[in-house]
């Protein structure tokens, strides 16, 4: 039996007068059964539900937090033990590499594989995605692609990729996610699931406490202005997306302000701000700087799993060393 939670979306789209807004059951789920049907799957649908096992409505995954990251993890746990063979998530597209990072990084798919999917177009609406992305999730959480350990993935137009390394980048294509260096079309997935899976969590996430704050380095950048601001907010946890291999404008000023930041109690991290590329400090004198600070090196870690990692990090005793 595969259990497949309903959080809206999307996928799960109706018209309204103020636009597409999400339903729960109905033709949807209609859509849902017979897409199970005609590949022979039996399962059970089940909508998104809090601690206390009352439903949650469906919503457009903006509205996701991080407390439906830990709600969704707890759902799936509970079909695990009951005996679910797998969880197949229906989210919308927005966060939901948001949501995947957050449920690989509490073991989520330790159990049983876990796939999400959602759409570009609502079921509802000509041209839909939603039918093949389903039919998509449902293969692979069988194992028609090869058999899934330890697996968050995301399924998409075609394509299954880690959860923690998938990014959304179009609001326009059906290919709308990626994860580049770590993605392969179905039809070459034996050796993908077998080899480059993720090994399971050994200290999983909880609770995704801190507050984060995403700054995107650009040629007009004032430090100065940061600094001021940064330092007068509530520590937290400060992800920079710098330039290429991890260089950015002004140096000296940025490292000696992420020192006072560290000093206050903040954890740092540094991403390239590339979709396909990684920090390397040591690559070019300008950046030799941040391999002696306490900013921690982000490599090829993508926007959204930085961010999760981080509000997953912080307050945590051993913070740095878990980053």
């Amino acid at each position: 039996m595969i259990t497949i939670i309903q959080t809206g979306g999307t996928i799960a789209s109706v018209p309204s007068e103020a636009g597409f807004k999400p339903i729960a059951g109905g033709a949807f789920e209609d859509l849902v059964r017979h897409t199970a049907e005609a590949l022979g799957e039996a399962v059970s649908t089940e909508p998104l539900t809090d601690a206390n096992g009352q439903v949650k409505p469906p919503r457009d995954s903006c509205e996701f937090t991080p407390e439906d990251w830990v709600d969704l993890n707890r759902q799936i746990k509970r079909a695990n033990a009951e005996g679910s063979n797998g969880i197949v998530v229906l989210h919308g597209t927005d966060t939901m590499a948001y949501t995947a990072s957050a449920l690989a990084l509490m073991g989520a798919g330790s159990t049983a594989p876990v796939v999400l999917t959602g759409a570009q177009i609502p079921f509802s609406a000509v041209g839909s995605d939603a039918r093949a992305n389903i039919e998509l999730a449902l293969s692979a959480v069988v194992g028609r692609y090869g058999r899934i350990e330890n697996g968050v993935l995301l399924a998409f137009h075609y394509r299954l990729m880690r959860g923690i390394r998938a990014s959304k980048v179009s609001s326009r294509a059906h290919g709308a996610f990626a994860a580049p260096g770590f993605e392969l079309r179905t039809d070459q997935l034996d050796a993908y699931l077998g080899v480059t899976h993720a090994a399971p969590v050994t200290e999983p996430a909880v609770r995704f406490d801190g507050k984060v704050v995403s700054l995107n380095i650009t040629p007009a950048t004032d430090m100065q202005m940061i600094g001021d601001w940064l330092l007068q907010a509530p520590v937290g946890g400060l992800l920079l997306n710098l330039y290429g291999t991890g260089s950015a404008p002004q140096v000296q000023q940025l490292l000696a302000l992420c020192e006072k930041l560290v000093d206050k109690g903040w954890l740092i991290m540094a991403r390239s701000s590339c979709p396909d590329g990684e920090v390397q400090w040591d690559r070019y004198a300008a950046t030799a700087g941040f391999n002696e600070s306490s900013v921690i090196n982000g490599r090829d870690i993508t926007q959204e799993a930085a961010s999760v990692k981080l509000a997953a990090a912080f307050g945590r005793a051993n913070a740095t060393e878990w980053l």
